[in-house]
């Protein structure tokens, strides 16, 4: 932490050009929002992921919300690092924001491991070298981090990535106009306009979060009733906006937003930033649209969304090799290599898979077996008999029994 000019200059040069740049007001009021964890309700930390092409501005955003609180090259971290590392950098900034660069340069498969110890806020339980059990770190933090690819799309090698680590680490792709911008303001670019700001935030940094604490010291809100009204506030935008039914998790991710929204509002309110009334919670609705669609704009879970694309990728990666045709079968004296089971062509409903028990497990992988099967269930893509989910099947002319599924619209 550290503070250098004053904050009529950070407030110009830097909160300003946030109007009319949704992802640039949220992404400040992200730095804002940390401070908020504690008294919010909120149990455990969690935080954003801000994804797009090269040379978006990916990294303009990391620096402006690091300028809150301190020398922005000096406030940063980079991903490059091990979880155990991260545990001791995790405690040193705790009630504060913990902006992670480059997402690239993470181990994708340490990566869900990280992602779940920083939410959650503690540390492995660890013994020293004589058996006595080491001091547990905790802290409680709001994470922030970049990267070209998505928190998914960088893990895709790893087959235990799960939805857990994007309900805490919430990918929201860049979607301004100019990159991360919208409004250039008086600039001709949104390179120009990066340019700008990579140069204004050596002038002024940590003079607002100074302000931003005192504030909140004097004025003693009770966090958890505000961010239940611009939960509610959320609620009824989404209703608007007929974004369809949301799922536990989806609400679960909203109130994030909705927390980054009122750290923004109250910022506007007690002087932090030159913010006028509703623009912070209009640039966190638009970035929460921009996450939810980003996850197929579906009502169900994200669990449930990833393990019907599973099925749909498994088919599409073995359908023509690993399925055998039952109007085939044995009729060549032929078996097929790793055979996950065989198929049939409904004219109605196109090709039934009948998937064995082994090649279902292999295409859920990294997913609860039932669950998945409950799944499937669900959305329509399993047929179940009546007391159990696989069915009897003749084939060659014997009885076996497959988990007969079929790919869905879902």
């Amino acid at each position: 932490y550290s503070e250098y000019g004053n904050i009529e200059d950070w407030q110009q040069q830097i909160a300003e050009y946030c109007r009319g740049n949704p992802i640039l007001m949220f992404s400040i009021s992200i730095g804002l929002a940390a401070p908020l964890l504690k008294t919010s309700g909120i149990t455990n930390g969690g935080g954003f992921h801000f994804f797009g092409a090269s040379s978006k501005g990916k990294s303009t955003l990391s620096l402006l919300t690091a300028s809150i609180y301190g020398k922005p090259l000096d406030f940063m971290n980079s991903w490059r690092t091990t979880t155990n590392a991260l545990e001791s950098t995790a405690e040193l900034y705790n009630d504060c924001v913990l902006i992670l660069d480059e997402i690239s340069q993470s181990d994708a498969k340490d990566l869900g491991n990280a992602i779940y110890t920083l939410a959650n806020g503690k540390s492995k339980a660890r013994s020293d070298r004589n058996g006595v059990a080491k001091k547990i770190k905790n802290w409680q933090i709001m994470m922030m981090s970049n990267g070209e690819r998505s928190i998914d799309s960088h893990c895709e090698s790893d087959k235990d990535s799960t939805a857990g680590q994007m309900i805490r680490l919430l990918n929201i792709p860049i979607f301004g106009q100019y990159g991360v911008f919208n409004e250039l303001h008086d600039k001709k670019d949104g390179r120009e306009v990066s340019e700008y700001l990579s140069q204004v935030y050596q002038n002024s940094y940590g003079t607002a979060g100074v302000l931003w604490l005192e504030k909140l010291i004097e004025n003693k809100h009770d966090i958890k009733a505000l961010l239940d009204e611009m939960t509610n506030r959320f609620i009824k935008k989404a209703e608007k906006a007929k974004l369809g039914k949301l799922s536990s998790q989806q609400m679960r991710g909203m109130k994030m937003f909705a927390l980054v929204a009122l750290a923004g509002e109250l910022s506007g309110i007690y002087g932090v930033t030159p913010w006028g009334k509703n623009e912070s919670v209009n640039a966190a609705f638009e970035c929460f649209i921009q996450w939810k669609q980003y996850h197929g704009n579906t009502d169900g879970d994200i669990e449930q969304a990833q393990i019907l694309q599973l099925i749909k990728n498994y088919v599409d990666l073995h359908g023509n090799s690993r399925f055998q045709d039952v109007l085939n079968a044995g009729a060549d004296g032929k078996s097929i290599y790793m055979q996950s089971g065989y198929k049939k062509c409904v004219k109605e409903e196109g090709y039934i898979y009948l998937f064995n028990q082994a090649a279902l497990k292999e295409a859920l992988s990294g997913h609860d077996f039932k669950f998945g099967i409950k799944t499937l269930i669900e959305k329509g893509w399993l047929t179940p008999a009546s007391d159990r989910a696989d069915t009897q099947h003749r084939i060659n002319k014997a009885q076996k029994r497959f988990y007969q599924i079929s790919i869905g619209d879902n």
